[in-house]
């Protein structure tokens, strides 16, 4: 039999071993950072960011990402359930709600259309709520109201190094993206926006062509934290999958309202009756300048963009129609 000193010896190494793995199954933290209205960088030679320009080098950047709709509420709504918003639920099950459910310190601040978000300087609530939180899971998605590219990178500067301070950085999924660009229909100023996701899961640096939604950052961010997505969403992992498409929509209820798809560097819109209005090769044609939607050479690639997009509309359950009102 094991005498005194050799049960206090194994008792410790016991405990030990059991700290050592909870520290390594802990979840990772999310730090989720919404911009209004900044499109992808690489539409504004402009925008001046060198901290996120940073932050890009070191995550996988997402160079062709996209909203699910190019309107505020709707593209918030998109992001938190991995749903479009034609398809939202009445209380459909959030990402916010999922991971408080596990055991996450959980809080949305700033401009968010919902009354969920706190007031005051979002940065500065977000800041605090690291601090009070940096011992367990948080998750916190801050939403920034609409503003130029510079202001929105010192207010991530200051959020990324407090994750520095606080030695968090190697423990949090850093998220950087915008609900959409600026204008409302469906060309690429409007529906084209950043993505990029740090975490020591993912390749740093690496740069990706995979065509990404909105409705793709909640799977993904489940995923990276160890838990299956909810099975009402309808978005993808973007870390496991490669989407070949993307879906978009706009102007719900209104006389201009308009369905868009992308795939390759093919892109389609139709209008509320489902007519062709706008077909672009954006390799060929970036600026969108040369429309093909009524060039009889371009009817093949219209007749496959065309049913490909209502698949789309069947598998999401998208019931657009000249009213405005759902198909059932």
């Amino acid at each position: 039999m094991p005498n005194r000193r050799e049960f206090l010896k194994t008792s410790s190494l016991l405990a030990a071993g059991a700290k050592l793995s909870q520290a390594q199954t802990r979840r990772p933290n999310v730090l989720l950072m919404l911009a209004s209205g900044l499109p992808d960088f690489a539409l504004d030679a402009t925008a001046q960011a060198p901290t996120l320009a940073r932050l890009a080098a070191e995550s996988m950047q997402f160079e062709r990402s996209y909203t699910s709709c190019p309107e505020t509420g709707p593209a918030q709504a998109s992001l938190i359930t991995g749903r479009f918003p034609f398809a939202l639920a009445a209380d459909p099950p959030a990402i916010t709600k999922i991971v408080r459910e596990a055991g996450y310190q959980s809080s949305i601040v700033g401009a968010w259309q919902s009354a969920s978000g706190r007031s005051g300087d979002p940065t500065t609530a977000a800041i605090d709520f690291i601090k009070q939180n940096r011992r367990v899971p948080f998750f916190v998605l801050l939403a920034w109201q609409r503003d130029d590219a510079s202001v929105v990178d010192g207010n991530a500067r200051r959020l990324l190094s407090t994750l520095d301070d606080l030695k968090l950085a190697g423990d949090t999924i850093a998220v950087f993206t915008s609900d959409h660009g600026y204008g409302s229909g469906p060309l690429e100023p409007a529906v084209r926006i950043p993505l990029m996701i740090r975490h020591s899961r993912v390749a740093p640096g690496r740069r990706s062509g995979v065509l990404a939604s909105t409705v793709d950052l909640a799977p993904t961010l489940l995923a990276l934290c160890g838990f299956e997505a909810n099975e009402s969403m309808q978005g993808r992992n973007l870390v496991r999958d490669e989407p070949q498409s993307i879906y978009c929509a706009g102007g719900f209820g209104r006389p201009d309202e308009w369905r868009m798809l992308v795939r390759g560097l093919d892109k389609i819109v139709l209008d509320r009756y489902r007519n062709v209005t706008n077909l672009y090769n954006l390799g060929a044609d970036p600026l969108e300048t040369e429309n093909h939607a009524h060039d009889s050479a371009y009817e093949l690639k219209r007749d496959e963009l065309t049913a490909l997009l209502s698949d789309w509309m069947r598998r999401t359950g998208d019931g657009m129609d000249p009213s405005g009102l759902k198909l059932r």
